[in-house]
C-alpha cells in the first residue's frame, strides 16, 4: 500500500486518513519527545521532498530508516500507553517507506488539523468496558477462584494491551480499511500468545484437558473473545490497565 500526498503543502484525502490515524495512536507526542533524532527529523521537516527522498534510500553505510525506528520506537515505549505504543509502531512497520517519511513529514509541519492524543485504557470509561464486564465478569470470578492462569505468555499480554488501543481506534475510525490488517495482526499476536501459554512447562498441548470451569471457558474461546476475557481478568486482578 502507498498513501502519497498531492504536493508539499496539500495532501490527500487518503494521506489525510491515514495522518489522523497515525496521530490518534499518539505520533505528535511520540516526535515531539524521541530523544537522539533532532538531526534527522530536522533533515526530515526542512529538506525538498525529491532530496529527502533520495537522501534516505540512497543511503547505504547508515540506514536513516533503522535510526529513526529504533528512535520512535523507544519514544513511543515511554510516552505512551502500552497498546498505543503498538498501535503506532505497527503503522509505521505498515506503511511504505515513501509514505512514512510523508505522514512524519506532514505532522512535523502541521499541514494538518491534528487529531489529540487520548490514551486508551482500559477501565469503565473504555467504550467497549460495559460490554464486556457484562460479558465477562462472572467467568474473571471463576478463574480467580480456580487461580487460574497464574501466569501469561509475553505475547498474550501485548496482546491484552493492544485490544484496548485498538477498539478505541475502530471507533474513532470506524470505515479504515487498514484495521481490519491491524484486527489480523492482533489476532495472530493473541494466537502465539495463547500457544507459548499452553506450551509452559513443555507439556503438549493435545494433553491439556481443562477441569475446572473457568479453564473451560478459556479453552472453548477464540480470536479476540479470549484476548478480551484475559483483558478483563486482568483488570479485575489489577485495575486499570
Amino acid at each position: 500500500m502507498s498513501v502519497v500526498a498531492a504536493t508539499d503543502s496539500e495532501p490527500s484525502k487518503d494521506a489525510l486518513g491515514m495522518l489522523n490515524l497515525w496521530q490518534a495512536c499518539g505520533l505528535s507526542k511520540v516526535i515531539e519527545h524521541a530523544e537522539g533524532l533532532e538531526p534527522i527529523l530536522m533533515y526530515l521537516g526542512n529538506s525538498p521532498r525529491q532530496k529527502l527522498t533520495d537522501g534516505f534510500f540512497l543511503n547505504r553505510r547508515l540506514s536513516y530508516f533503522k535510526l529513526l525506528q529504533a528512535g520512535l520506537s523507544q519514544s513511543a515505549r515511554q510516552n505512551l500507553t502500552k497498546g498505543d505504543a503498538q498501535s503506532c509502531m505497527w503503522l509505521y512497520r505498515y506503511f511504505a517507506p515513501e509514505t512514512r517519511l510523508q505522514l512524519i513529514r506532514s505532522s512535523m509541519r502541521s499541514l494538518e488539523e491534528e487529531v489529540a492524543y487520548k490514551p486508551s485504557i482500559y477501565c469503565p470509561d473504555h467504550s467497549t468496558f460495559k460490554t464486556h464486564n457484562a460479558k465477562w465478569d462472572k467467568h474473571c470470578t471463576l478463574l480467580a477462584l480456580e487461580g487460574f492462569p497464574t501466569e501469561l505468555s509475553y505475547s498474550s499480554v501485548r496482546a491484552i494491551h493492544w485490544l484496548t488501543s485498538y477498539e478505541t481506534l475502530s471507533v474513532q475510525f470506524p470505515n479504515l480499511p487498514i484495521l481490519n490488517k491491524m484486527r489480523r495482526s492482533l489476532l495472530k499476536l493473541g494466537n502465539q500468545g495463547h500457544i507459548d501459554f499452553l506450551r509452559v512447562g513443555g507439556r503438549p498441548i493435545q494433553n491439556l484437558k481443562p477441569k475446572t470451569a473457568g479453564a473451560r471457558k478459556y479453552m472453548s474461546l477464540r480470536g479476540l473473545d479470549r484476548i478480551a476475557l484475559m483483558r478483563h481478568h486482568a483488570y479485575c486482578t489489577y485495575g486499570s490497565l
